[in-house]
């Protein structure tokens, strides 16, 4: 991507940058629909635009907001966006941020939506990812602001759980290339609840 928007600048002309025109809706213009709703929910929520700049060639653009220190960017290029979470130097990706808000404890103790089957984690790792991506985008729809939101407060090892098990199953995925069919969305949501539960010191029919 970095070498490939390298390029789209160049095409810009000698020493030139991205115009950084601070215009939302030239961003959000080239987003897919969840996405586009997600950004328009944020600025209602007061969410200010820090930066935006594009799109230059093969779509490629940044949009940048921001409120009470916390910052969501929404990178994208060739009509794939990535959606990322930063507060104090960290960031999370939109879709481990709301496997782990689903995880995490709501103000009655409960987690937040136990039933909750993280989608956008799981399309990463299965051979239907189109299908699993449309329901990964589904869950940024109804619950992206809300955990945009949580993410002032967040847990962070919890969102570092969820992390941490999506590397195990990467390198579970190395190991073990030739039998990707047997990594059901079934068996990916129950590791994720598990490392989760593991963290918050929940017991569970997996973990006694």
């Amino acid at each position: 991507m970095l070498l490939e928007r390298l390029i789209a600048v160049d095409t810009l002309g000698p020493m030139s940058e991205p115009d950084h025109h601070n215009d939302a809706s030239r961003v959000i213009a080239v987003l897919d629909t969840e996405r586009t709703q997600l950004a328009h929910e944020l600025l209602d929520a007061g969410f200010a635009v820090v930066d935006a700049w594009g799109p230059v060639q093969m779509a490629v653009a940044n949009l940048l907001l921001e409120r009470d220190g916390t910052q969501v960017l929404f990178d994208t290029e060739r009509g794939t966006t990535a959606v990322l979470l930063i507060r104090d130097g960290r960031r999370s990706g939109l879709g481990a941020a709301i496997a782990a808000w689903a995880g995490s404890p709501g103000p009655d103790g409960r987690p937040h939506a136990v039933d909750l089957v993280p989608w956008a984690l799981i399309s990463t790792f299965s051979r239907d990812m189109r299908v699993h991506g449309r329901e990964g985008l589904a869950q940024l729809a109804t619950y992206g602001s809300t955990v945009c939101e949580w993410f002032v407060d967040a847990d962070p090892g919890a969102i570092d759980a969820v992390e941490a098990e999506t590397r195990a199953l990467v390198d579970r995925l190395r190991r073990h290339a030739g039998n990707r069919s047997a990594v059901t969305p079934e068996l990916l949501t129950r590791r994720y609840r598990l490392a989760l539960d593991r963290y918050f010191g929940r017991s569970s029919p997996d973990n006694g």
